[in-house]
Order: structure tokens, then sequence, then C-alpha cells
């Protein structure tokens, strides 16, 4: 194995000039910056990743240190820091970063002799880790031209004034008038069918204000009182506050300390594409204050940016901010919150919010909480006719020019490549996967890509792994294609619970042995995939006593005998007043 041709987590520019020198350099033992749409993946995604809890919680105590110089009015707009909003982006990037050090230490210490070579830049933070490198001065002048280049572009021509020109959102009322009114904020309603859901049951005891963005489609009020409303926000002086704040984030630069530069590049870079989307949720929401008072924001785990905006906001007006449990929660999931109280309906996720520093006090742990989730486990263990729903799968593939004659269907829930593991890592788990069950002509696997995902690596491990019996897809309904196939495939994605509690046969792609899911495989419920002939295995495998090992493992993630009894009426007034 040869560890070469690897990209790093600092932003390129997909230039014909940089595609060249990838080309020309692909078997040296080069490291480049990450490179949109670069199809010349390194042999990294065979080398393992670190635990991804550990390396949330050294992230987390590094972005706490790393904000500091940023807590200042300077950087606000309306009392909300815009900076903090961008946290979430940050947190990827260290995770990317992180993880490359690791493969590049263990690739050395396998290859005792091997030195690297990359631009200034990333030798600077090569050496700071104590890795071998040495300096490519062919790169360093490449990237350099082109950093002076984009810098002239920017300081002409800004890239913000041409990002989100049309900005808008929906708002919903409902039209009691109860002394509590509640503002839910989502992002787009096929991501928000637990806030619709909760919308519709507050109605009847509270004044409820429901504002979501970037829809195709209107929410489904059926059956309830809720008035749709528009709002029209002035954004003249947008420009000139995201020129203020730019100009002061540049000054900000520390160049001395190389992971800070390189998060200040990142943020400053992500601050140009989303400045004026996070001027008008703050104006969205000032508008609504003053059309009707607010008393809470919720806001939940699929909506991060708007999350630290809501946060932020309820503080600087004295409003109760509400995180609200809105996806399944698995055993893997870390995240720290900042909100006033939480509503979990997780024990497990309680009692890591606590160990990881929030108010036990401020924690509520609710069986209520599950009955609002867009799929819950009772919708999702219906009995439906095997022969139909394979019948609409089949349906859905011909309208796109598929016809499969396989007897089992096979659907792979792909990761984005960008958050725990790296894009090698994600092209490497599909393409051993694509690869091991391409003869088994009984098979025909779908890949969904994550909602997330715009990239081509599922693709490409499927061109790679030849195999004629499988197709990538998008845009399809995903509950459709998990009812009706026989093996569910994923890494550490939510619709592992979700397969668990529609009786699939769940294999888990641990081929870089970073053991998601870990409680679920020793409950017999799953199996890794890690090695070569381990899905021939265990793809026919019937599970046994399948109904009590997954109780036992809910009963382990979700049951807990301190779980609040409350109804969520209760609760939430609760919520307001303590």
């Amino acid at each position: 194995m040869f560890f070469k041709s690897v990209s790093f987590p600092l932003d390129g520019y997909s230039t014909f000039v940089e595609r060249l020198i990838v080309r020309f350099f692909k078997n040296k033992s080069i490291l480049y910056r990450k490179i949109a749409n670069d199809k010349n993946l390194s042999e990294a995604g065979l080398l393992p990743l670190i635990n991804s809890e550990e390396l949330y919680l050294k992230i987390k105590k590094d972005l706490d240190n790393y904000f500091q110089k940023y807590d200042k009015e300077d950087f606000c707009y309306k009392g909300v820091n815009v900076l903090f909003v961008l946290r979430r982006q940050l947190h990827i990037c260290l995770t990317e970063l992180y993880n490359r050090l690791y493969q590049i230490e263990f690739f050395q210490k396998q290859n005792p002799g091997v030195k690297f070579r990359a631009e200034n830049k990333i030798v600077n933070i090569l050496k700071a880790e104590g890795l071998m490198c040495s300096n490519s001065f062919f790169l360093t002048f490449v990237y350099g031209v082109l950093d002076i280049l984009l810098k002239i572009k920017l300081f002409f021509k800004p890239d913000y004034t041409e990002v989100f020109p049309d900005l808008n959102s929906d708002c919903y009322f409902n039209i009691k008038k109860d002394k509590h009114n509640f503002l839910l904020t989502g992002l787009t309603v096929e991501r928000n069918k637990t806030f619709i859901n909760l919308s519709k049951y507050l109605n009847d005891s509270f004044d409820v204000s429901y504002v979501y963005q970037e829809s195709k489609v209107d929410p489904d009020f059926t059956g309830t009182e809720f008035e749709k409303m528009n709002f029209t926000i002035d954004q003249r002086d947008y420009k000139k506050r995201a020129d203020e704040i730019m100009a002061l984030l540049k000054l900000k630069y520390n160049k001395n300390d190389l992971i800070s530069y390189l998060l200040d590049t990142i943020l400053l870079n992500n601050m140009k594409a989303g400045i004026f989307s996070i001027f008008y949720i703050i104006d969205l929401y000032e508008l609504i204050h003053r059309h009707r008072k607010v008393d809470g924001i919720i806001t939940g785990f699929t909506f991060y940016w708007i999350y630290n905006i809501a946060v932020q906001w309820a503080k600087k007006n004295n409003i109760r901010s509400i995180f609200f449990q809105d996806i399944f929660i698995t055993e893997d999931y870390s995240d720290y919150i900042e909100a006033d109280k939480v509503i979990t309906s997780s024990s497990m996720y309680n009692e890591k919010l606590i160990k990881m520093g929030f108010p036990e006090e401020h924690v509520i742990n609710s069986a209520a909480a599950e009955g609002f989730l867009g799929k819950t486990p009772v919708k999702l263990q219906k009995k439906s006719d095997k022969k139909k729903i394979r019948a609409k799968v089949n349906e859905e593939l011909r309208k796109i020019g598929v016809n499969i004659t396989q007897e089992k269907l096979v659907f792979v829930a792909a990761d984005p490549g960008n958050f725990i593991n790296t894009r090698e890592q994600k092209y490497n788990s599909e393409y051993r996967l694509l690869k091991e069950i391409k003869n088994q002509k009984d098979l025909f696997t779908v890949i969904k890509l994550h909602p997330s995902d715009t990239g081509y690596i599922s693709r490409l491990a499927l061109l790679n792994s030849e195999n004629k019996q499988a197709i990538v897809l998008k845009d399809i309904d995903f509950y459709i294609f998990l009812e009706a196939c026989d093996v569910f495939i994923s890494k550490y994605s939510t619709s592992v619970l979700e397969a668990v509690w529609m009786n699939k046969l769940v294999l888990l792609m641990n081929y870089d042995k970073i053991d998601c899911y870990k409680k679920l495989v020793d409950s017999g419920l799953a199996y890794y995939l890690e090695n070569e002939g381990d899905f021939l295995k265990s793809y026919k495998n019937k599970i046994s006593e399948f109904d009590k090992k997954r109780e036992g493992y809910m009963n382990s993630l979700y049951n807990s005998e301190n779980r609040c009894k409350c109804s969520m009426e209760k609760i939430l007034r609760k919520c307001l007043v303590e």
C-alpha cells in the first residue's frame, strides 16, 4: 500500500491549473488541499480513524478556546454573534483535519522513513504534530498565486453580495390567543415533520408560530387553525454590516497559531457564503416577536445553524430556548447543547448531556417526545404486503429506466463523507461492499445518497466496482425502499434505528474500525462488515428472538425509571416558568 495523492482540508479552487498539478504529481508522496470533484482518491480509506466520542470532546474544547477571541459585540448583528452560528462547520473541519493527521501518523509508523511533501501551510501543521514532511516550493508558489488572485477578486467583488439573493421564509400562526406563544423554527418541510406534528399538537393549547425556509411545498396543517402570513424584511443595510464584520474578522487572523489560522480561513469563507442568510433569520425572528410576543423558541438536532441563531437570539430577548429531540437518537450520538432546556426521549442521550456538563435539572427525559418524530416506532412497525411494497419499488425504478429481476433488495443508506469519515473512508467502504456482492445474481443494490451529499464518491465507487446490479439514487421515498428491502446497510446513520424497528437485518460498514452501533451488534441485532466475505457470511442470517432483543436494546437507549410522565403541554409550560 502506498499512501499517495492525499488531499488536506484546506479549501482548494478546482481550477484547471490545480487539477493539472494533481495529475502531474499523482504518483508522488504529495499532500494537496481539498479539491472539489478530484477523482484522484488516496488509499487513506484503508487506514483507521479516531474514536468519534473521544474526538468530539477534544474538538469541543479546542473550539471553546478558539471562540474566545471572537466573543465580542463587534461581531454581533442585533445581539447575535454571527460567527458562533458556524461552529458546526468548524467542528466538521477539525474532525477532518485530526483524522487526516492521525492517518498520516499511523502510516508513517507502519512505513518508517516515508516523508510527505506539501505547500508551506500544510507542512507547518504537520511539523507541529511531529510528522515527517518537507516543503514543496512549487506547490507553495502555485497555491500562493491562487490565493493572491482570490484576494484580488474578493476585494473588488465580495462573494456574499451574490449569495442568497432570493431570501424568503413562510410563517404560519394559529388564531388562538393564549398567554404563551411558542416559535418553532426549522429548515425545510421535508426534514421538518417532527416540528409540524409538534405544531399541530401545541395549537390546541398555545399560540404557535411556525417558520420554515427553502421548501418546495407547504406544510400540511389540514384540520388545524393555522393561517399563513408573509413578512417583508428590509435588507438594505446587510452589505454595510457584512463589510464591517468581514473587515474585523480579517484583523483577527492569527498566522502564528496554524490550527487557528486554518479555522479563521474556513470561518471567513463560510461567512462570505452565508452572512446575508444569518442576518435575514435574525430579522425574521425580530418581526415575529414584534407581531406577537414570543415566550419560547423550539428548535432541534437537524437545524444546527438555525439552532445557533435561535439560542443566542432567545437569550438576548430573555426568551426560553428549548432544544427538542426531532430524530431517533443512536447510541453513538454526541453533541453539546446550550439551550435553556432539553426535551429528549432518550435516557442514553440524557446521560451523555449531563456527562458533557449540561445541568441535570434542565434535561427533561420524556416518553411523550417520541410521539412527534416524523416516523414513530408505531408507524414503522406497520404490517405491509411484501409483494405490494416491492411492486412500488419496482415501479419507482422503472420510472428512471431500471428494470430489476433479482429476488433480494439490498438498501444502503450512504454517509455524507464529511462528518466522521473522510471522503476516502466513504469511498473505500462503498467500493468494498459493491465489489464483494457484484457476483451475487439474486441481489440488486440501491445506494441512497445522504441529503447533504452533493459529491460524486458513491457513483465513483459504483463505477470502479463494475457492479452491474446496483444503482445510486438521491430523490426517492426512503421509507418505501426501507420497507421493501431484505438487507439494510449503513455506517452510523440514524436510519439504522428505523431499520431495526422494521425488523430488518442490519449490516454495518466498519472497515475503518470505528465501531459505530457497538451495543446493537453486541445485542445480536446487527453484524459488522470488516473484512472480505463478511457480507456473504451474514446476509442470509435470520435473527432469533428479534422482538425480545430489540426491546432490550431500545430499553438500554430510551427507557428510564426517572422518565417524566407528564404530557408535552405540561412539560412546555414547566419549561417557561422554571
